[in-house]
């Protein structure tokens, strides 16, 4: 009788081990699973973008939030600064159906993109926001000769 519960507390240790190995290996899945997730894309304000700086977009997306529909923009990074979403104001949704996305996004390998630029504050509350085809993106560099953005 006693080799028998010996036998069991054994057998029962042993699943007990398997058990939490299985369930460290379960963490460490769903800990892999979930890092894979991040994408480095930060969520930011408009007004959070540097005043006078193209961003690319590089697709739209459409929600639905406690507030309603809305619109967000993936912007590219430029040097530093990581890829970012913006929720683009609403003034802009109407020229923003879902067929308008979907061509957009798809884009079939046609470098054609546009860019977003802040401007800064408008008055009463609002944000001066433009859109920008690619020929129309340009600064004025340290010598104040007109340079072209570069996106890579």
């Amino acid at each position: 009788m006693k080799s028998l519960t010996v036998r069991y507390l054994q057998t029962l240790i042993n699943k007990i081990s398997v058990a939490e190995i299985m369930i460290k290996i379960a963490i460490m899945d769903l800990t892999e699973s979930l890092n894979k997730c991040n994408t480095n894309v930060l969520t930011c304000k408009i007004s959070e973008l540097n005043v006078g700086v193209p961003y690319q977009v590089r697709k739209f997306e459409k929600f639905v939030n406690q507030f309603g529909e809305g619109v967000a923009a993936y912007l590219s990074s430029t040097g530093d600064e990581g890829e970012r979403k913006v929720y683009v104001p609403k003034r802009f949704h109407g020229a923003l159906s879902n067929s308008v996305i979907e061509n957009y996004n798809s884009d079939n390998g046609n470098d054609d993109k546009i860019y977003l630029e802040y401007r800064g504050l408008r008055k009463p509350r609002g944000f001066d926001v433009v859109f920008k085809k690619a020929d129309e993106v340009y600064y004025e560099n340290e010598s104040g000769a007109q340079a072209q953005y570069y996106y890579g």
